[in-house]
């Protein structure tokens, strides 16, 4: 049994979050390389993890995904709990970088949280494209 297998106890009827089941964001980001179709984006590969995007100075994009039939790259950020105004524009920071890098493909920023009930709902949700 590996450690994505592993399962603590869930109860019914009870919220609760990666962080009090004993789960961090490296954890998730793990799980979801392990099988990239929990992302939802359909059939993807996936391209780097931690990818460093401003040399040695910080800033690491979690997760880049490809779809090949799509021609699509896909630049994920990572969080636990709500989502915050910071993951956002690092999100859209790192996104803009890709598309600067590789132009002539389609690249879609994405974001994996827990929470977007706070201050991002009224914001992303009301955004073109945004699901």
């Amino acid at each position: 049994m590996n450690e994505f297998n592993t399962q603590p106890e869930i109860c019914s009827s009870v919220l609760s979050t990666l962080k009090a089941v004993g789960r961090d964001e490296y954890w998730l980001q793990d799980w979801l390389v392990s099988d990239p179709t929990r992302l939802g984006l359909g059939q993807v590969t996936i391209k780097a993890k931690e990818l460093r995007q401003y040399g040695s100075k910080g800033g690491r994009l979690d997760i880049l995904a490809y779809d090949p039939a799509l021609d699509t790259y896909y630049e994920i950020e990572v969080m636990l709990g709500e989502c915050d105004a910071d993951h956002g524009f690092r999100t859209l920071d790192y996104w803009a970088r890709e598309r600067a890098r590789n132009p002539n493909l389609r690249h879609v920023a994405v974001i994996v949280a827990e929470d977007f009930r706070g201050r991002c709902d009224g914001g992303f949700f009301r955004m073109p494209g945004v699901r």
